[in-house]
């Protein structure tokens, strides 16, 4: 399941954002450390989450280009 890093919490929980828009908390240790708000993180079937830098990277080049758009 694709999730978006939004933000951290007590320094101990992170929360997740599903594609419905809906949020959820996590342990922040369950998160690969490198990750940061906005990052985009894949909850795999055994629970493992990992970093799917190629998605986040997608996001933000599309943001950027409405962004782009909207003010031109």
């Amino acid at each position: 399941m694709l999730v978006v890093f939004e933000r951290e919490e007590d320094n101990h929980k992170a929360v997740l954002e599903r594609s419905d828009g809906t949020t959820f908390d996590v342990d922040r240790a369950q998160i690969p450390e490198a990750a940061q708000p906005g990052d985009c993180l894949d909850i795999q079937a055994d629970g493992k989450i990992i970093l799917v830098p190629e998605e986040t990277k997608k996001r933000k080049e599309r943001v950027k280009k409405l962004m782009d758009e909207l003010w031109e």
